[in-house]
């Protein structure tokens, strides 16, 4: 894949080498947004698009579909989860918030701006699950349950990008602002007990990799066991309940 979509590939590495960059910049740089480093974030974003865009890129290599076609879709992709990024980090280096920022003209716009870029992605992911779905793109050189688990991981994405647009029409991340927070995860920031829809929406987002690791290791297997297809199936189905789980008693 580095060598079929090499500017891609190592723009995702360039993510997740930024992310580790940004993480030290605390060190150095004390500014805060919302009691938080402004540097964390960036640098959480940088990470989880980094692995994204690596899962979508191999997500997409692996359709059976032209050579040209995979390469516009993951050029498309990649261009638009980047102009996100960029804004992101754009914001974080002034030190003010990217995300439900209408304290100002600007904040407003760059924020307005990364709605669009969200639904242009989610656009091409609804296109990528169709073709994993299609009789004639779907992949024919992998497994029956690694395929499988791609769709699901997938849909799953699908989730998660609606819990992001949830947030944006809330324009907050907290269902229950005015709820006390019974516990704080330091960094990521997320506040237990607020109703916080970040959780279910990184769980979701990133359920992609864990399933299709699972599809990994056992796509080799000629003969699955139907036992162990049904132990697999299970614990896919359970993170997927479990999700859709904390994304309910969020709302609640």
């Amino acid at each position: 894949m580095k060598t079929q979509y090499p500017i891609w590939w190592k723009a995702s590495w360039l993510c997740l080498l930024l992310a580790g960059i940004f993480f030290l910049f605390p060190l150095v740089d004390l500014r805060e947004v919302n009691a938080l480093n402004t540097w964390y974030k960036p640098a959480k974003f940088c990470l989880s698009v980094g692995i994204y865009l690596m899962s979508i890129i191999w997500v997409v290599d692996l359709l059976n579909i032209e050579d040209q076609r995979k390469r516009k879709l993951i050029r498309n992709i990649s261009i638009v989860i980047l102009l996100e990024l960029a804004l992101i980090v754009m914001q974080g280096a002034r030190g003010v918030k990217s995300h439900f920022n209408i304290s100002s003209i600007s904040g407003a716009v760059i924020f307005q701006l990364m709605g669009v870029l969200i639904v242009v992605n989610t656009v091409f992911l609804i296109w990528i699950i169709t073709l994993y779905f299609k009789k004639k793109s779907k992949p024919m050189d992998i497994s029956l349950h690694m395929r499988n688990f791609i769709r699901l991981g997938l849909l799953l994405l699908l989730f998660s990008s609606l819990i992001g647009g949830a947030m944006i029409g809330l324009n907050r991340h907290l269902a229950s602002p005015d709820a006390i927070a019974t516990f704080h995860i330091p960094i990521l920031d997320w506040k237990i007990g607020q109703g916080d829809l970040r959780i279910s929406h990184f769980l979701g987002m990133h359920g992609l990799q864990l399933f299709a690791l699972i599809g990994i290791s056992i796509n080799g297997v000629s003969q699955l066991k139907k036992a162990t297809a049904v132990w697999l199936y299970s614990l896919i189905g359970l993170y997927c309940l479990a999700v859709l789980s904390v994304f309910l008693l969020a709302m609640i």
